[in-house]
């Protein structure tokens, strides 16, 4: 057998071409007579008695109609003797229904007398995997593309050898510098240090010496100045890393220019005002181990603890170590309590620096980080002189003395009665007003109060007639329109002819106040929508399921819905489009509520809206303009157009609801109801 098989080349060849599983074919252009092996039909999904009988017009009919032209003008011009061979990629129809890729390739074997083309033999190769593999190439580089430019830094390479030549960029320089590729790709990178800040040349140029230097360690991060094709000034990010071969080898380097130009006039706004608060604004962690550390810290810690802000990055305990110690204990419980409750941490105590004892004031937000330690955003400022003078003003009521020795204080005394009014010449500073055209009088106070804090402002001073004390934080709208917050304290008394008075201080707080808002905005809102986050949310309808148990009359509803299908979104479309949908949500949620519901992100892909004072039918209506809303949102993609649709349950309070969750459990089941109706719908439980 062995012999045969080596004793003949036919034998030979046949084996080659089955072990290659390559497909063969032989058609006579004069007769029409066709010769195939197995493999041939094989690749199709077929035998070949199935195919039988056999012809060219079988290969036409599994011929893709659009590959089928290309065909002919293939073989015409190999007939004419312009091709050494016929050679194409085309697609034939699989006996499943779908299209498979194969390489035909073939040669006029012989020809006739009159020196027409006879027969002509092929070959059939499935090249199926290696085009899907092409396409995936194709589309991996088309979604590297649209990724690149569509990041906000942009992407750049240099040679590993000076004077690093660009040799990359990708196309958002142009977007985002305001210069072209070819601009970019200048010799010895004349266009970046041309355009770099000239303060800013020697600096970076000495950083990348050094880290050359040190071998190329991490990643070198820098920040500098840098003139944008149009002429204006934006400040950069420059993160660049070393990329290496497995040898070790120094292969490029890759690296990233972010425009952080807004980023940096705020953070030097920032850093200006804290530089300028009197005291400190820090963050403060504590780990579930009690370790505690303060991971920012403004310039004014030095002055309030006497220490820099490096010494307590990573050891927070110094700071304590400096608290009076009949304070200690109160101020570490008050954490501990601000911790375990997530409520807002506030207190007054005592500093002892070199001796020197000093009064400060604190005021932090909490939050609850991932790995389960607590994060506080605040403020210490000293107080020391506030402090001496509610001493001095408990122990002998001398306004006037106590007041003078307090720095930025304004001074001022009330009679309730009569209506008149003393202010020192700081409480004019701090209206903004002229002592020169203003005589003081509580009339004129009360025109420069903010509107909404009248109220607030008389329920204090009647406090004040029971208690002795009047201590209040309100606006103030000054004739120059600007809004100011003030701290106003006083003490009541009777003056010798028997009118009530008020004498106190009064303080410009806007600062500290706008950051105590701040911090309290981050610390309910979901970064990504805009929304009030879960915990706001749950501590909003837990209050109005109190309220309700005290007015049984009163009615709340509730809608919760969440995207379909959303997953799929994700996988297909990537999280930046997931984003983009929840993005639109939250706008679409906004600008259909009223100013007085609570609209949150609850999860993921999670929502709900408390509606109070709303029936269930006029939230079922709601529920329905927010799920056609978002259904008419239309979503550009790389992949082309996208539409989401959501699911909505909606409930409302009932009197026999034990608890908040009840609620939220009945709307709950009224979504898993609508998801399994067939989703994009409004469910309503009564």
């Amino acid at each position: 057998m062995s012999n045969d098989y080596l004793g003949s080349e036919s034998a030979r060849l046949q084996a080659i071409l089955t072990g290659v599983q390559v497909g063969t074919w032989e058609w006579n252009k004069q007769t029409g007579e066709t010769r195939f092996n197995e493999r041939w039909a094989d690749m199709f999904g077929y035998t070949l008695a199935e195919l039988e009988p056999i012809s060219i017009q079988t290969w036409i009919n599994l011929v893709h109609p659009d590959d089928l032209k290309r065909s002919d003008e293939a073989l015409q011009q190999h007939f004419q003797g312009n091709t050494q061979f016929y050679e194409l990629e085309v697609r034939v129809r699989h006996k499943q229904g779908h299209w498979v890729w194969i390489r035909d390739s073939g040669k006029v074997a012989t020809y006739t007398e009159s020196g027409e083309p006879e027969w002509i033999c092929g070959a059939h190769i499935d090249i199926t995997e290696a085009k899907r593999i092409e396409e995936d190439l194709r589309q991996a580089q088309k979604r590297q593309r649209f990724i690149l430019e569509s990041l906000p830094s942009i992407v750049y390479s240099q040679t590993s050898r000076e004077p690093w030549t660009n040799v990359f960029v990708s196309a958002n320089v142009q977007k985002i510098l305001g210069y072209t590729v070819e601009d970019w790709h200048s010799p010895n990178n004349e266009l970046f240090w041309q355009r770099m800040h000239p303060d800013d040349v020697d600096r970076v140029r000495r950083a990348v010496k050094h880290w050359q230097e040190q071998g190329y360690p991490n990643t070198l991060l820098q920040r500098y100045r840098f003139r944008h094709a149009d002429g204006h000034l934006v400040v950069l990010d420059d993160l660049l890393r070393a990329v290496r071969a497995e040898s070790g080898e120094l292969i490029e380097f890759i690296g990233s220019l972010t425009d952080v130009t807004a980023q940096h006039e705020a953070e030097q706004r920032l850093t200006k005002i804290a530089d300028n608060v009197h005291g400190v604004l820090y963050q403060f962690q504590m780990d579930t181990e009690g370790t505690m550390s303060f991971p920012y810290a403004s310039a004014g810690i030095e002055l309030v603890y006497g220490v820099k802000p490096e010494q307590v990055v990573a050891d927070g305990s110094v700071v304590f170590a400096v608290i009076h110690p009949d304070d200690f204990e109160r101020v570490l419980t008050a954490v501990e309590q601000s911790r375990d409750t997530l409520q807002p941490w506030e207190c007054e105590y005592r500093v002892v620096l070199d001796g020197e004892e000093s009064w400060v004031y604190g005021h932090s937000i909490p939050e609850r980080l991932d790995d389960g330690s607590t994060l506080w955003h605040g403020l210490i400022i000293d107080v020391t002189d506030r402090k001496r003078l509610e001493i001095d003003l408990e122990r002998s009521q001398v306004q006037l003395e106590a007041a003078q020795r307090i720095a930025n204080l304004g001074y001022w005394e009330a009679n309730l009665e009569t209506g008149e009014l003393m202010w020192s010449a700081t409480v004019y500073e701090i209206f903004g007003l002229d002592p020169h055209t203003v005589s003081p009088c509580v009339k004129a106070f009360r025109e420069l109060v903010h509107p909404d804090d009248l109220a607030l402002l008389d329920k204090s001073q009647e406090r004040a007639k029971k208690t002795g004390i009047h201590d209040i934080d309100h606006r103030i709208i000054r004739p120059d329109g600007q809004v100011r917050w003030v701290r106003e304290w006083a003490y009541s008394k009777t003056s010798t002819d028997g009118h009530q008075l008020l004498g106190g201080t009064v303080q410009d707080i806007t600062e500290r106040k706008e950051l105590e808002i701040l911090l309290r905005e981050q610390s309910i809102r979901d970064s990504l929508t805009g929304l009030f986050n879960r915990r706001y949310f749950t501590d909003m309808i837990e209050n109005r399921f109190r309220q309700r148990r005290r007015d049984d009359n009163s009615v709340c509803s509730i809608i919760t819905f969440d995207f379909d299908h959303f997953k799929q979104v994700n996988d297909q479309y990537g999280h930046m489009t997931g984003d983009e949908v929840l993005k639109r949500a939250g706008k679409v949620v906004k600008a259909s509520i009223r100013e007085s519901d609570i609209p949150a992100r609850t999860g993921g892909e999670e929502f709900a809206i408390m509606l109070p004072n709303t029936s269930l039918n006029d939230s079922e209506r709601l529920a329905e303009r927010l799920r056609q809303a978002m259904e008419e949102e239309l979503f550009m993609t790389t992949e082309g157009e996208l539409r989401v649709t959501v699911t909505c349950g909606v409930t409302q309070f009932h009197p026999q609801d034990e608890t908040y969750q009840d609620v939220l459990g009945r709307a709950d089941r009224a979504l898993y109801q609508g998801k399994q109706a067939g989703r994009n719908c409004v469910v309503r439980i009564d």
